[in-house]
Formats: C-alpha cells, sequence, structure tokens
C-alpha cells in the first residue's frame, strides 16, 4: 500500500462518517417533525483487485442512505450513531496525519 493508497482509504472513511453525522444532526433536528422518516448512512467497503504478489492495493469506503421504514425518531440512538462516528473520524484522521509525517520524513530522508 501506498501513502496514496492510505490517503485515499482514510478520506474516504472520513466523508461517510461526516454524512453520518449529518443524517444524525438532520434526524435530532427533525425529531418533533410529524410523519419524518429518519435517516442512516451505512458505511461500504470498496474492494481492489489484488494485482501485485508483494503489495496491497488499498480500497476504501463509501456510503449509502437508508430511511426507516416507520415515522420517528430515537434520541439515544442518534446520539451513539454520532459518538460512532466521531470515533471513527478520528482514527481516520489520525491515518491522515501520519501519512502525512511519513512523507516528510521520505522528503527529508532524500533531500
Amino acid at each position: 500500500m501506498t501513502i496514496q493508497g492510505a490517503l485515499s482509504a482514510a478520506v474516504s472513511a472520513l466523508r461517510v462518517s461526516s454524512a453520518q453525522v449529518a443524517a444524525s444532526a438532520d434526524n435530532i433536528a427533525n425529531a418533533n417533525t410529524n410523519g419524518y422518516k429518519a435517516k442512516e448512512v451505512h458505511a461500504s467497503t470498496i474492494t481492489t483487485k489484488q494485482t501485485v504478489a508483494t503489495g496491497y492495493s488499498s480500497g476504501g469506503v463509501s456510503g449509502f442512505t437508508v430511511e426507516a421504514q416507520d415515522p420517528g425518531v430515537n434520541i439515544g440512538l442518534e446520539m451513539i450513531r454520532i459518538i460512532t462516528a466521531h470515533t471513527a473520524y478520528r482514527a481516520n484522521l489520525e491515518i491522515v496525519r501520519t501519512a502525512e509525517e511519513i512523507s516528510r520524513e521520505q522528503v527529508s530522508t532524500k533531500a
């Protein structure tokens, strides 16, 4: 896996985590709206074909939105979803920071 591959996978996960928080925010904002059906963003793995025996080709994450069948919003569940998405966001942000640090070290080594 290259630094670019790690960044691509992490950034795709950051986008999904952001969408998950946004969906929960919409759900909470509409909790008292008659007939509102909560939305949830699900994450799905993007797989890539491994073509090099000695390397790893990164994939990533995509998201898709699902609407609840029944109207209503469970505030407790939305808070759990926000905390979960926040934790995933922070972990993927750390990957971006680490990749940046490795890139800087590679540049300084070559200089």
